[in-house]
C-alpha cells in the first residue's frame, strides 16, 4: 500500500511537468498580457468612476487603437449614441448592455451594433449601455441605477462572453489589464 501511494504521488508530481513539456513541443507558450495602446482626442473618452470602476467620458472622440485603427465615438449621458437626434421619452426603452462588443469598439458610431438595431427599430428607443472592459456585474449595477432613476426598460439584452467571469471576479490578471489600459489610454 505504501508503495502504491508513493507511485501515485510521483505521478501527480511528474504529470504537470510532462504536460507542460508536451505543450511546449507542440508550439504553445505561456500566457502573456497582450500589449495595447488606446489614445483619444480629446483625452478621456474612458474615465474613472467611483461606482463602476470606469465610465464613458462626455463628447465626441477620435479614438486610435494601437497607433493604427481610428474611429469616431460620441458619448452622451454615459452612453454611446444610437442615433443622431434625440427622440421622445414616450417610446419603450430597450437597453443593450455589455462590454466592448456591445459598445462597438473599433467602429464609428453608425456602424455599432446598437446603432444598426436602432436604425431598423424606429418604434423603440435603443440605449447602448455597453462600455469597453465591463462585465455582467457592471451591467447589473448600471441597470440598478437606471431603474432607481425612474427609467424602466421594456427589454434588457445583456451581451455575455466567457471572459466576463474574470471581469466579474476581478482576478489578478484582469486587474493588471485594467491598470495597463488606464495607463495607456490616458497618457
Amino acid at each position: 500500500m505504501k508503495k502504491r501511494l508513493k507511485y501515485a504521488g510521483f505521478l501527480l508530481l511528474i504529470s504537470p511537468l510532462c504536460l507542460e513539456l508536451a505543450l511546449r513541443v507542440m508550439g504553445h507558450s505561456a500566457y502573456r498580457q497582450v500589449d495595447y495602446i488606446i489614445e483619444s482626442s480629446p483625452k478621456f473618452c474612458i474615465e474613472k468612476s467611483a461606482e463602476l470602476g470606469f465610465s464613458l467620458g462626455e463628447g465626441t472622440f477620435e479614438v486610435t487603437i494601437n497607433k493604427g485603427l481610428v474611429y469616431s465615438a460620441t458619448h452622451k449621458k454615459g452612453q454611446r449614441i444610437t442615433r443622431l437626434h434625440e427622440v421622445s421619452d414616450s417610446l419603450d426603452q430597450v437597453f443593450l448592455m455589455g462590454c466592448s462588443y456591445t459598445y462597438g469598439m473599433g467602429v464609428d458610431d453608425s456602424s455599432s451594433f446598437p446603432y444598426l438595431v436602432q436604425s431598423r427599430l424606429t418604434n423603440v428607443n435603443i440605449k447602448n449601455l455597453g462600455v469597453p472592459g465591463f462585465g455582467t456585474v457592471q451591467s447589473y449595477l448600471q441597470l440598478k441605477k437606471e431603474i432607481a432613476s425612474g427609467t424602466i426598460p421594456a427589454v434588457v439584452m445583456v451581451n455575455f462572453c466567457d471572459f466576463h467571469h474574470e471581469r466579474n471576479s476581478l482576478i489578478p490578471r484582469y486587474r493588471m489589464s485594467l491598470e495597463m489600459g488606464f495607463q495607456r489610454s490616458n497618457p
